[in-house]
């Protein structure tokens, strides 16, 4: 069995800004260029089958932390971008009865994120799995039966190209966001720690004596707190009922 896990947003998201960019009509534009791109991308992964994954609404990960993707709704992002965020989500509501009734499988579970549902479907589900979607969280989930398949440059992320391009293998790739943060999430790494740095740090190549170690060391609050937002599959998510 071999199974392509769709991040509909994502697929959405990249669908509606190309349609714009190129001066297209955008009435029906995410579920048309859903259909089409989830094609394409299944040859490319060789699928038999494929679930279409969508958030589940309000956000656990906020009770936990409060500003978690704030700023996709309080407006913060810009009148513009707000606007085409707005639009993406209207079109994507009325997508996953249009999946059902034509017969495709939908993954959503309210409190929820897709990059859950794709997680813990991965380790439900024997056999080999390909996730597409270009949210770079997703790499954690890479193994000898997973791989991601980004949808905008159609290229595959296996954990020897993880390895190579971020400096550490995906079973450690949790522990990088957790210190550096995820810029895209809003959630704030340990203070002046970027990406790069907490590479180091992970595989210890930073100095115990330095400022940065002790920076980093002495702040388990923040990463405490990031490994239970970053981690997929969130705590409790459940078992991937299809339909």
């Amino acid at each position: 069995m071999s199974i392509i896990h769709i991040d509909v947003m994502n697929v959405c998201s990249i669908g509606y800004h190309s349609a714009k960019a190129a001066g297209k009509r955008l009435d029906g534009v995410c579920l048309n260029s859903l259909l089409s791109m989830s094609e394409d991308l299944s040859r490319m992964a060789g699928a038999s089958s494929a679930l279409f994954h969508f958030d589940g609404g309000e956000n656990l990960r906020r009770e936990i932390f409060p500003e978690y993707k704030i700023g996709r709704s309080d407006g913060s992002r810009g009148e513009k971008d707000m606007s085409d965020r707005d639009e993406i989500h209207r079109q994507v509501a009325f997508i996953p009865a249009v999946l059902r009734r034509s017969g495709r499988a939908v993954a959503m579970e309210v409190g929820f994120e897709a990059d859950d549902t794709m997680a813990r479907a991965c380790l439900d589900i024997p056999g080999n799995h390909v996730i597409a979607s270009g949210d770079k969280d997703m790499l954690q989930c890479v193994n000898e039966r997973v791989r991601v398949l980004d949808p905008l440059d159609r290229t595959f992320w296996n954990a020897a190209r993880v390895l190579r391009d971020k400096g550490v293998p995906p079973s450690l790739w949790r522990w990088v966001k957790a210190i550096g943060g995820c810029v895209s999430d809003e959630v704030p790494g340990v203070y002046r720690v970027a990406e790069q740095t907490a590479v180091k740090f992970v595989r210890n190549e930073i100095p115990r004596t330095s400022k940065v170690w002790l920076r980093i060391s002495g702040d388990k609050a923040t990463v405490s707190r990031n490994l239970l937002l970053v981690s997929l599959p969130f705590p409790g998510t459940p078992p991937v009922k299809i339909g």
